[in-house]
């Protein structure tokens, strides 16, 4: 199982940042965090640990998506819009900015996986949902392990001919 995977992965060596439409303003230096957290998941020992620590990497993830995009003028227009000018860029932005939705978070997630490609992440997933209980994965925890195990079904199905 372990290996199966990890030689999938090697197969997509070829798969950038380009391929999953992630936002162009996303480096290599900013997965590193998301990268080491989901590399950290194997040294703990309770699913509860586990799931924390898979929690605080997918928060890692939505804070270095909603940085991408800050760098992208992003206007809503809402009755209550507050705008306020971005010290970088010296454009004009809201302070009521949205999370990233799912549509945001799996393909980073994918590359993610890609990137630390930890050696027993299956078993770990594994391990989350027998032993960690059903009422604990429900809200946020729930949504992330759910987000995961989807980032490492498609790196185990995707074809190279598929669009």
């Amino acid at each position: 199982m372990h290996r199966q995977l990890l030689a999938r992965l090697q197969t997509l060596s070829f798969l950038t940042p380009v391929h999953l439409d992630l936002p162009p303003a996303l480096t290599e230096a900013d997965f590193e965090a998301p990268v080491q957290l989901l590399r950290a998941v194997e040294a703990k020992r309770s699913p509860r640990d586990k799931v924390d620590c898979i929690v605080e990497m997918n928060r890692a993830v939505q804070e270095m998506i909603q940085r991408a995009k800050g760098e992208e003028v992003c206007l809503t227009l809402t009755p209550t819009l507050t705008l306020h000018p971005n010290p970088k860029t010296k454009r004009l932005f809201s302070s009521h900015q949205a999370q990233p939705s799912a549509d945001d978070i799996l393909p980073v997630l994918i590359y993610v996986v890609k990137l630390a490609a930890p050696p027993q992440l299956q078993s770990q997933l594994q391990f989350i949902q027998e032993f960690r209980h059903p009422d604990k994965l429900l809200s946020e925890a729930g949504y992330v392990l759910t987000c995961l195990l989807s980032a490492v079904h498609f790196l185990q199905t995707v074809r190279a001919d598929q669009p």
